[in-house]
């Protein structure tokens, strides 16, 4: 089972690479692609669900590029990875998209309930700055 995937940790890569740059800077998608170590097309389309989603901005023009549209503090994990990956969900119970028919007498659902709310707060808590100040350990660079 895997929580964060494939583009979850490509945005969150690519974002680490705008958090370290100079307040009001961007950097061009060719140029954070190479950063992050992710194809060109497929990052170009998430960080338009990022842009979408308000955790980046775009800038067009000469110098334009993608920056973070807040302070890595003010940006959760959660914000970066459920526009790219979809909501976060331990099971499709809690995906909300239909009403499950067992709701209200399941022991499964009622025991995992608590494991998602802990698991979503995790990730709420979570912010980019945290995962920049561990950029000196030896896992720095990835994030699976």
């Amino acid at each position: 089972m895997e929580l964060l995937r494939r583009n979850g940790d490509y945005s969150i890569r690519a974002l680490l690479a705008l958090g370290a740059l100079p307040a009001g800077r961007t950097l061009s998608a060719g140029r954070l692609s190479r950063a992050a170590k992710v194809a060109e097309p497929l990052l170009r389309k998430l960080l338009q669900k990022l842009a979408r989603a308000g955790v980046v901005e775009s800038a067009k023009g000469a110098g334009g590029g993608f920056r973070l549209a807040r302070r890595p503090r003010g940006i959760s994990i959660l914000e970066v990875i459920e526009p790219v990956q979809g909501r976060l969900a331990i099971n499709r119970c809690f995906l909300g998209r239909r009403r499950c028919p067992r709701q209200g007498h399941c022991r499964v659902s009622r025991r995992l309930a608590g494991i998602q709310d802990r698991l979503v707060r995790l990730f709420e808590g979570l912010t980019l700055a945290d995962l920049m100040a561990g950029e000196g350990s030896p896992a720095a660079g990835r994030t699976g």
